[in-house]
């Protein structure tokens, strides 16, 4: 690497981090050269703050500083290289980003390299060194890399040339392909350049093989395969082949992803890196597509991933008996649930043949989208990565997981609550004719919600028996006068135009036909005596919050300690939007609980901030609609927050159900 690189960008770091001018002696001796070598880094300093947002000014005398012409850029800059020379902190996010850095560093170094060497190369301390190096072995143990011993053959970093891309990809995405570029001659970056042009089309003609196949992937993981591509050609360039023994080739060729590898390679020859590729690199890219498949409803199992299939039966036969044992539900009674579970399973189950589910892809935090949207079903989802490892002795990653979790969120979001079919009257000011008309209207738009919609004048109504209708529709003139027409009687009412809106249909949806969905009877078998709520809590940790609760909602020593141990592990996937929600498994603790805790002053939960702790424990009594029910009240926790803090003002259980209920107020959903 270049001294003189390393120098200026040191110096520029040192300028970030003080307002005011810092003399030309001083800079020389935190670098340790003379101040006239600072004064020749001058002009290239000059450029070095200018494209980072920054006007390097000097003043006789005085010294030099840092001016902010653009903040955005200076500030993230300033960041990256915060991270890069500050000691180690408690930040976990800044701990992980220079893990990454030490990772990009030794992953393409040919020769081997000592502490001392690797600290002055990155221009990081060896104390830094040392207390990261145990986090970075954990990544290399979860790729299957080593370091190389002093008189071994071979790169400083030993495994096989697929996992070690594997690694390059993750580090890339997670934070490369965004932090600063440290030092002109980067070797990481290297391997991920390819010409602008000829990348996008190579990311076209791969997306359109895709689209042409019966073969899908999430849209999240589209760029990861494009990058890929990259840098397959890069290393196949430098002579660095992807390898598997014969049996590992004939279990590629029976995944239908490794014929439309075959097309997509032969459409990608004309371009440089490209051209008689190696059959295992084409088999390797086939093997991604089947890691990261997100396998249709009509994909016919039995023919696509016959070899994966009686495994992932044996598994869900297990997986479901767990399920039943834990939350007091059977997944059987759900219709379809074994295809659905099935085809989150199959990826899950190559990635764990080809010993790449251990591989964590994400080593940023998880977003909170992740979580918001279906934190029981990522409960669930933990029990399969304990089935993972009792059964395969492999520990699945969290992004795996939450992977997961959205297979199990379909069948959650597929229980249907109990619907009783609402009965409506209409009057209409322009006769019983047009009032028939916005009757089939409304029958033909929700179907099956209503049980009857009765048209009257509105005199006629006053000889109705209360009891048989729920509410009344008056369809009234736009600009008629309203008080000519007027309301006195007891039955709830909407007033509708004669060509009824979208947002009054929304009003009738909202206020009225979701009255008939039996909320009360998912609520009633969760046995919930009363919601706790606890205000102005003062707790400094997360640690201390979790050891509180696990004593507090233990029933004998060994559940406190394993509610402990769970909550722990499963902490990351549990906070979104400043509210925490903590799952206990109800086999730890006595009774149902739902225990809200307004914290005093925000703490940290893996560096996302929390006000709100929601500690909930639930057996569902073999009810399916109270799962969903807990499913809904979590989303709403989570994003409406205006929601908690109605329950937490009135300490009625009962507002639990219009959390639930306002969960539904969206556009007309299937009540069947």
């Amino acid at each position: 690497m270049k001294e003189v690189k390393k120098r200026i960008i040191y110096l520029f770091y040192l300028l970030s981090q003080k307002d005011d001018f810092i003399r030309a002696k001083d800079l020389a001796k935190r670098t340790e050269v003379t101040e006239r070598t600072i004064k020749n880094d001058v002009k290239e300093l000059s450029v070095y703050a200018k494209k980072s947002g920054a006007e390097l000014v000097s003043k006789r005398g005085a010294g030099y500083r840092l001016l902010v012409k653009d903040k955005r850029r200076f500030d993230y800059v300033k960041g990256q290289l915060h991270m890069h020379y500050s000691e180690m902190g408690n930040n976990q996010s800044e701990i992980k980003d220079r893990c990454n850095e030490i990772i990009r560093r030794i992953i393409v170094e040919s020769n081997y390299m000592t502490i001392d060497e690797l600290a002055e190369d990155l221009f990081i301390t060896k104390s830094a060194i040392r207390k990261e190096l145990k986090l970075v072995n954990g990544y290399l143990k979860q790729f299957r890399l080593r370091w190389k011993k002093k008189n071994e053959e071979g790169p400083l970093i030993i495994g096989s040339e697929f996992n070690r891309r594997m690694l390059m990809l993750c580090v890339f995405e997670n934070h490369y392909h965004e932090a600063v570029r440290m030092y002109e001659d980067d070797d990481f970056i290297y391997w991920f350049n390819y010409d602008e042009k000829d990348r996008y089309e190579i990311r076209h003609i791969f997306l359109k093989n895709l689209r042409e196949s019966e073969c899908h992937i999430r849209d999240e993981h589209t760029q990861r395969f494009a990058r890929y591509l990259c840098l397959i050609a890069n290393r196949v360039k430098a002579g660095n082949f992807v390898e598997f023994s014969d049996e590992q080739k004939d279990y590629i060729y029976r995944l239908k992803q490794s014929q439309v590898s075959k097309q997509i390679m032969e459409e990608l020859i004309e371009y440089p890196g490209f051209n008689q590729l190696p059959e295992d690199e084409v088999l390797g890219f086939g093997l991604l597509l089947a890691e990261y498949a997100d396998i249709s409803p009509n994909c016919d199992i039995e023919t696509s991933y016959k070899t994966q299939l009686i495994e992932a039966e044996s598994f869900l036969s297990e997986y479901k008996k767990i399920i039943k044992r834990e939350y007091g539900i059977d997944l059987s009674d759900l219709p379809n649930s074994k295809n659905i579970l099935i085809r989150g399973l199959i990826p899950l189950l190559i990635q764990k043949d080809f010993k790449l589910i251990e591989q964590e892809t994400r080593i940023t935090s998880i977003n909170d989208a992740r979580v918001s949207d279906c934190l029981l079903a990522t409960q669930m989802a933990f029990d399969a990565l304990f089935l993972f490892k009792n059964k395969y002795g492999v520990i699945m990653t969290l992004d795996n997981v939450l992977t997961f979790s959205t297979s199990i969120h379909s069948l959650l979001l597929s229980i249907g609550y109990e619907f009783k079919p609402v009965r409506a009257l209409i009057f209409s000011w322009a006769g019983l004719q047009h009032g028939t008309i916005i009757s089939k209207m409304i029958s033909k738009r929700y179907r099956e919600a209503f049980e009857k919609i009765d048209v009257f004048e509105l005199y006629e109504m006053r000889g109705l028996k209360y009891e048989d209708y729920d509410f009344s529709i008056m369809v009234l003139a736009i600009h008629s006068n309203s008080q000519h027409f007027a309301y006195k009687y007891d039955w709830p009412y909407m007033t509708m135009d004669t060509i009824p809106t979208q947002k009054q249909m929304n009003e009738l949806y909202n206020r009225f036909i979701l009255n008939g969905v039996q909320l009360n009877k998912a609520f009633n078998k969760l046995n919930l005596d009363r919601i706790n709520i606890y205000r102005d809590v003062d707790v400094d940790t997360k640690d201390m919050f979790i050891k509180l609760i696990s004593y507090k909602l233990g029933k004998d020593s060994k559940a406190v300690k394993n509610i402990q141990k769970s909550l722990q592990y499963r902490s990351p996937v549990c906070v979104s939007n400043h509210v925490c929600v903590l799952f206990v498994k109800h086999s730890l603790v006595e009774k149902s609980i739902l225990d809200i805790y307004q914290l005093k002053n925000k703490i940290n939960f893996d560096e996302k901030p929390v006000s709100y702790i929601v500690v909930m424990s639930f057996n569902f009594n073999g009810s399916l609609e109270s799962a969903r029910f807990i499913s809904d009240a979590i989303y709403m926790f989570f994003n409406d927050i205006k929601s908690l803090e109605r329950i937490i003002e009135s300490e009625n259980k009962d507002d639990l159900i219009c959390v639930v209920k306002k969960s539904l107020k969206v556009l007309p959903i299937s009540l069947d």
